[in-house]
């Protein structure tokens, strides 16, 4: 999906918020994560991204700053997914997007641990308060 009037080299600020530890996903368990972050830290010298490494419950709670676009990716239980979305849609500028990762993927059908139900009930919370961009494997939204 492209968006016309976005261009990531005008990017002013990005904040990657992040714990670095990892998730209870089969497919993370074997993973190194401090070797994932060491990787992660040789790529990145920007002066425009901020590495936050904390909980996105930490980092909101803290928060003061207002974004035009939000990429939820983190932890994918339907809870914490949810309370992301919820989150982030109180920073998000209106006009701005908001993109969920992983709409479709599921932990060996147990509905508790996969974003859907997480992204769901953030729509019907915030419903009428956002236009629907594209819903598949990615959910998008624009902020009214």
């Amino acid at each position: 999906m492209l968006l016309s009037g976005y261009n990531n080299r005008d990017i002013e600020r990005l904040h990657d918020v992040d714990t670095w530890e990892g998730s209870e996903e089969v497919a993370h368990k074997d993973m190194d994560f401090s070797s994932v972050e060491t990787y992660y830290d040789s790529r990145f010298k920007d002066s425009r991204i901020t590495k936050c490494k904390m909980t996105s419950d930490q980092f909101f709670a803290s928060n003061n700053l207002t974004f035009n676009f939000v990429y939820v990716d983190g932890d994918h239980t339907a809870l914490q997914t949810a309370l992301d979305g919820l989150n982030a849609f109180k920073w998000l500028e209106t006009g701005g997007v908001m993109a969920f990762d992983d709409y479709e993927w599921n932990y060996n059908g147990n509905p508790f641990l996969e974003p859907k139900r997480g992204v769901d009930a953030f729509l019907a919370v915030c419903e009428g308060q956002y236009k629907l961009i594209e819903r598949g494997y990615q959910v998008w939204i624009k902020k009214l």
